[in-house]
């Protein structure tokens, strides 16, 4: 992380821009975890424990979270929450199911399924499936929208990093997802969907993205 200058903020968090906050740190900081797992196998020491500083500080009190660590605003978007447990599952092997925080509730089926089954309850393992159809109308979308996309790498992506039905339900959702978006995105999807949201060349997760 210390090569990558501006990106990532003294706290652990990654940005769209050098020395830019933004909203969704926590969630760019998840997708170069997992970009990282999957190009070279993970993070060394030093890079885990600025990940594991950004998870501990993004969460200010139970239940309450912040989207940039200096602010604790009331502003926790759902694509921070997926991040911050997709991070819970990928380092401590399972993920927290929340439904509110910042005394907001957030009810979309996709994220209560997700979040359940990282949480390894039985009707997350139930439900899982349905993952499938969420990505892919997801995914199916033209070329330009690709926010979506990047969520569903980071879903699948996670999931696939653990055992036994994660694992299953990761690699086939990856799989699908990438031919789905073959249409749109050609040989290498992944690297065209990162390539388009990070407009900046020289983005940490465009740069793994290209690796893939």
């Amino acid at each position: 992380m210390t090569s990558e200058t501006g990106f990532f903020d003294k706290y652990g968090l990654l940005h769209v821009q050098p020395n830019v906050p933004s909203e969704n740190g926590i969630l760019f900081l998840a997708e170069y975890v997992l970009l990282n797992h999957r190009v070279f196998g993970g993070l060394d020491a030093s890079e885990q424990g600025m990940v594991f500083t950004a998870m501990n500080l993004t969460e200010w009190s139970k239940g309450y979270f912040q989207a940039n660590i200096p602010e604790k605003g009331m502003h926790y978007s759902h694509d921070c929450m997926t991040g911050l447990q997709c991070l819970n599952f990928y380092f401590k092997g399972r993920g927290d199911f929340y439904a509110k925080w910042n005394n907001r509730w957030w009810l979309h089926p996709r994220d209560l399924i997700f979040y359940s089954f990282l949480a390894k309850k039985k009707i997350g393992y139930l439900l899982a499936p349905l993952l499938f159809l969420f990505a892919y109308v997801s995914v199916r979308r033209e070329r330009a929208i690709t926010s979506g996309k990047c969520l569903w790498f980071l879903r699948f992506a996670t999931l696939e990093s653990g055992s036994g039905w994660h694992n299953k339900i990761g690699y086939l959702g990856m799989k699908m997802c990438e031919k789905v978006m073959s249409k749109f995105h050609g040989e290498k999807p992944w690297a065209d969907v990162f390539q388009i949201y990070f407009k900046n060349p020289d983005h940490p997760n465009r740069r793994l993205a290209n690796e893939l």
